[in-house]
């Protein structure tokens, strides 16, 4: 007996602790307990109402048959309480189908909440590792210089540009952070105006053109001369080619070719953008728009923090379209933006 009181205690305690950590697990508790609470105030209800008409029409049927009053009495009062009885019964298998019923339910309806608390939990550790390396190389640049009681002008101007260097990818992680923050909350549509997505596009291409020559990379220029119009923002959409050509342009060897193109289909402007760089394997491409998500290997010189897909398909969110990407290993990857067109 003692044996299984302490094994018992030690279900409670494990049990007690797990629900003290998970507050998913808090919350479906409590929410079925206010379903149960309800259920029972409703069932309570009724069952007095469905208990006091029984008694009333029990009572009426057997009044013209039971003439002795001790005799009604003594039938009324154990008819009572069989029927009290099979209340009670009945309301406790109700409420327990209730219960068993409603912590099932709470796990489905509350699902999206823990996979959007589980997706804010990523996203904060992702984001905390990212912002730890710039930091520790700064801390650890500025600890060497100061241990020096000496340092050249030429020692302090590579410091500085150290330090810059690292500066501007804390810089550059916190406008990427703030520009999601912006595009992931409720943003309204109101602002949205006619934009000529091959005026935008072809910009882009124009601006992107410097550092793709500077990487030996050809960026070919196929956008129709027809004119393409969307409801939209000029400066989300500018990012979204932006972000989309830079990262073409960074996983693009040397003498690579990146071919962008624009079609209308099904009351639809369709970009693509196609390069024939290192790829990505099937296996990564599930993931590729999650943030700090990098799909290639390790051991790949890579820029930014891997917001910029996260931020494209924001974006495109945003503007009601689509993207979607296709890449094989060693061929390339190509990325297709959809978006509808405006009269």
């Amino acid at each position: 007996m003692e044996k299984l009181f302490k094994q018992y205690e030690g279900w409670v305690t494990k049990f007690s602790n797990k629900l003290e950590k998970d507050a998913f697990l808090k919350a479906r508790i409590r929410l079925t307990l206010i379903y149960t609470g309800t259920a029972a105030f409703i069932l309570g209800v009724f069952s007095y109402i469905l208990y006091g008409s029984l008694v009333a029409q029990l009572y009426d049927s057997i009044q013209d048959k039971i003439f002795d009053p001790k005799l009604r009495h003594l039938f009324l009062d154990r008819a009572q309480d069989i029927i009290q009885s099979r209340i009670i019964f009945d309301d406790i298998i109700v409420l327990s189908f209730v219960l068993v019923l409603g912590f099932l339910l709470t796990k489905w309806t509350l699902k999206p909440i823990k996979e959007s608390m589980d997706r804010q939990k990523r996203f904060i550790a992702d984001a905390s590792h990212e912002l730890r390396t710039p930091i520790a190389i700064l801390k650890t640049q500025v600890e060497v210089a100061m241990r020096k009681k000496q340092i050249s002008n030429g020692e302090a101007q590579e410091i500085l540009n150290d330090v810059l260097g690292e500066v501007n990818v804390l810089a550059n992680l916190a406008n990427n952070l703030l520009s999601l923050s912006k595009q992931t909350s409720d943003i309204s549509k109101k602002g949205f105006t006619k934009i000529s997505v091959n005026k935008i596009l072809n910009e882009s291409i124009l601006k992107m053109n410097v550092i793709a020559e500077e990487k030996k990379i050809a960026l070919v220029n196929k956008v129709e001369s027809m004119e393409s119009y969307v409801n939209g923002d000029s400066v989300m959409l500018t990012q979204l080619f932006f972000n989309i050509l830079n990262n073409a342009i960074n996983y693009t060897p040397v003498g690579g070719v990146i071919t962008i193109s624009n079609k209308v289909k099904n009351n639809n402007t369709v970009i693509n953008i196609e390069d024939n760089g290192k790829g990505i394997s099937h296996d990564k491409l599930p993931y590729i728009f999650e943030p700090f998500y990098r799909s290639l290997d390790s051991d790949t010189v890579q820029d930014g923090a891997g917001l910029g897909l996260t931020i494209a398909k924001s974006i495109v969110d945003i503007h009601s379209g689509e993207i979607s990407i296709k890449s094989e290993e060693n061929k390339g990857t190509n990325v297709e933006i959809t978006l509808p067109l405006t009269s």
